[in-house]
This record gives structure tokens, sequence and C-alpha cells, in this order.
């Protein structure tokens, strides 16, 4: 099995296009799973990071703009 599954896709996409009747239409539906299939733990991480910073947020009583600010400034000294 391909790990990239657009490229795949793509090149099926040109091999079997030109075959196919003029009038056929094609229903794309994706499928969580397959396409994110790389990304589960990073999709995963992030998600338990979000909530951890809301769970402090919260607890911490910490106004959102004063966060968002404090976000920022730590981004803009990392890049």
């Amino acid at each position: 099995m391909t790990k990239d599954s657009a490229l795949f896709n793509h090149t099926l996409d040109k091999i079997v296009k030109n075959r196919l009747p003029a009038n056929y239409h094609k229903n794309v539906s994706l499928n969580f799973k397959e396409e994110f299939n790389g990304y589960h733990e990073d999709v995963k991480d992030f998600v338990q990071q979000i909530m951890r910073i809301t769970d402090m947020i919260k607890v911490e009583n910490i106004r959102l703009e004063k966060s968002f600010g404090r976000c920022e400034e730590r981004s803009t000294r990392k890049g």
C-alpha cells in the first residue's frame, strides 16, 4: 500500500480518466482514517494541548486577550 494516497490518486486519474465515458461523473468521498492515517498522533497531541491550555486558562482565571498576547510574544521570539 502506498503512503502518499494523493500521489496515487493523481496517477490513477491520469491513467484511467481518458478511458472513461465522456458522461462519467465521479463523487469523491473522503475517509478521515485513510486521509489522515499518518497524522492521528499529531492530531491527538494537538487536541490534548488545547485541552490543557483551556483548563489552565479556566483555573488561573486568565483573560483570553492576555493569553493570546503571550502566545504571540513567544511565537515572535521563536520564529
